[in-house]
């Protein structure tokens, strides 16, 4: 495991514009890179939070491990392989524990932009160390292919493959920390790729929370073209094929998930997201239950004004589930009411 960490004055020679160096330093002057660079495998956030959207070489992946650049893992799944960036915030002495974050889904609109996703990391950054000032649990940050200086191709995304790669990652972090207690935290596309990856045979996470996850990946497809269809935009049937089968589909691989590992599952979603239907959620809930699994499904609302995000919530409230706190306090924390059928 890469030992190197980052500081401010490390971090700073690689920005490129002076908004990225004005949003570095205000990171600096409030102490959160302070707090992120306390642990290994954290180095270049700035550097990583700068670069431009993936190039050919970048979404081809790596050719081995020694192509990775410090701060990322290798992962490799029929012969695909990628360098998966990881921030680690906080440190605990002799600690065994530990919360992982996967976050959400870039827009068409967001990658065709060629501008640094630097704000949607910063903030991710801010929400953790927030997070862990108050409940000193570390937190990696694991970025999806495609994300925040990981290689891959973001547009192809909520297959197997990706979810074979986050659980590679996660369960090498997990051995290289010799961690014991595992939180595993997503949002919306984040959530998608946990319990993907859980479904794919991940021994990791004692503590699952699941904000605003996408579950019906297929038949939401199926939707769509048939939007395609009514405005004349017709695929042939060959094309059809190919999307349904890049879609990983979480109701056929639900009993995927081991039930000799105990561990506690909360969804977390809103009745008005625009993005995650909660009807989808609490579907994917009943699933769960009928397969044996210990779940809670919580409706919440979310403070972002956006219907959708839960970051610092799901933070707070997996550190107390790893304390072993009560579902009633994690609901609490949450913010919600439990609406497990």
């Amino acid at each position: 495991m890469d030992r190197r960490v980052a500081s401010c004055e490390e971090t700073s020679f690689s920005l490129r514009t002076r908004a990225l160096k004005l949003a570095l330093l205000v990171l600096c002057a409030t102490g959160l890179l302070g707090i992120a660079a306390h642990l290994p495998a954290f180095y270049g956030l700035a550097r990583a939070a700068a670069q431009e959207p993936a190039g050919k070489a970048a979404a081809q992946g790596p050719a081995s491990e020694e192509d990775c650049e410090s701060g990322t893992i290798y992962v490799e799944y029929q012969k695909k392989a990628e360098c998966l960036a990881v921030y680690v915030h906080g440190r605990s002495p002799g600690g065994t524990k530990a919360i992982f974050f996967l976050g959400g889904d870039l827009s068409d609109e967001q990658l065709r932009k060629k501008r640094p996703q630097f704000a949607a990391l910063a903030t991710l950054i801010g929400e953790a160390a927030r997070a862990f000032q108050h409940d000193k649990v570390p937190i990696i940050l694991l970025a999806r292919p495609g994300r925040f200086g990981s290689t891959g191709d973001h547009r192809l995304r909520h297959g197997e493959v990706e979810y074979r790669h986050v659980g590679q990652a996660i369960e090498k972090l997990v051995a290289g920390f010799k961690l014991r207690k595992v939180a595993l935290v997503g949002g919306s596309g984040g959530s998608s790729a946990i319990m993907g990856a859980l479904s794919l045979g991940m021994k990791a996470g004692n503590c699952i929370l699941a904000a605003s996850g996408g579950y019906e990946h297929p038949e939401q497809l199926k939707a769509k073209l048939r939007e395609y269809e009514a405005v004349g935009r017709v695929l042939d049937k060959g094309q059809k094929e190919d999307w349904q089968k890049a879609l990983f589909s979480h109701r056929k691989a639900v009993t995927g998930i081991s039930r000799d590992i105990s561990r506690r599952i909360f969804l977390i979603g809103d009745t008005i997201d625009p993005y995650t239907p909660f009807a989808q959620q609490l579907r994917y809930a009943q699933l769960l239950q009928v397969t044996g699994h210990n779940v809670r499904m919580i409706e919440a609302r979310s403070r972002r004004g956006d219907d959708h995000s839960f970051t610092y919530e799901s933070l707070r409230a997996a550190a107390s589930c790893l304390s072993g706190e009560s579902d009633s306090r994690i609901v609490r924390l949450l913010g919600g009411i439990d609406r497990t059928p």
